[in-house]
């Protein structure tokens, strides 16, 4: 008998183990890819620590049914791929608009001519611009404070409702690559809408230069132009930056609905 107490120990710790990794997945699968922890540069433990805390609540009822039903370790397996799935897209429908004001500060570097200065991106490894970059990491601390954590916990939460945890019963919705191409048409409309007002000035400033040159032929401002586009990209900064602040809080939780969205990929 106390041969076998280990073996009684180890059979009765595999499907806490079981549990833990399954409960895992579908949070890690949201920490690769959401900006909070790839542009912070958040490390695989933290990242790990922040998948186990919000799978604590999922690990009580996967373990139960564990117990009551054991699965096979292929069944596992899969069983993990397919939360990790679920984990990526919940990460990647939450990360779109930090993206798309990621993609203003590109737009905007670009018409001002300021692309000279560029840093590496940590969770992508591309090069961004500096207003790319700083509006990255502004939009990355808005979120967090306007609950955006809360939002990814509410919608793992939901999703493990419409997606059980143990269940392979889940494939992509008919037109799933037009949804996938709509995501990257609002990724765009994002972008174009937010940054419409800033580049709206700039080309209204370089029209009043062009103008002024066709109606004074001797003055020669060609070198003024970037600068006057400068000085009005940082003017009208200050203004805009406070209802930016708001759009992007907005839009960045008050009406995103990802568990709709997953839905219109997915089916249960």
């Amino acid at each position: 008998m106390p041969a076998s107490d280990p073996l009684i120990a180890l059979n009765q710790f595999i499907p806490w183990l079981s549990a833990i990794a399954v409960a895992m997945g579908r949070p890690a699968g949201a920490a690769i890819v959401l900006p909070v922890f790839t542009r912070a540069q958040l490390g695989g433990p933290i990242r790990g620590a922040v998948a186990f805390a919000l799978g604590l609540p999922a690990m009580p009822g996967i373990y139960e049914n564990l117990v009551e039903t054991p699965r096979t370790m292929p069944f596992l397996a899969l069983i993990g791929a397919k939360e990790l799935i679920i984990g990526i897209m919940i990460g990647l429908l939450i990360g779109l608009p930090i993206w798309g004001i990621q993609g203003v500060g590109e737009l905007l570097d670009t018409q001002r001519s300021a692309t000279q200065g560029h840093a590496e991106d940590p969770g992508s490894g591309n090069q961004d611009s500096t207003m790319a970059g700083f509006l990255a990491m502004a939009v990355i601390g808005l979120f967090v404070l306007s609950g955006g954590l809360n939002l990814l916990a509410h919608s793992l939460a939901v999703s493990e409702s419409v997606w059980p945890p143990l269940s392979l019963t889940f494939k992509p919705r008919a037109g799933f690559g037009d949804a996938l191409l709509g995501l990257l048409d609002k990724l765009t409309i994002v972008s174009l809408t937010t940054g419409a007002p800033i580049m709206l000035a700039m080309l209204l400033c370089e029209a009043a230069v062009i103008l002024l040159m066709r109606a004074i032929p001797k003055l020669h401002l060609y070198d003024l132009a970037p600068t006057l586009r400068n000085l009005v990209f940082v003017l009208i900064m200050f203004g805009y930056s406070v209802w930016l602040v708001a759009y992007m809080r907005r839009a960045l939780v008050a009406s995103h609905h990802v568990v709709a969205d997953l839905q219109q990929l997915l089916a249960p």
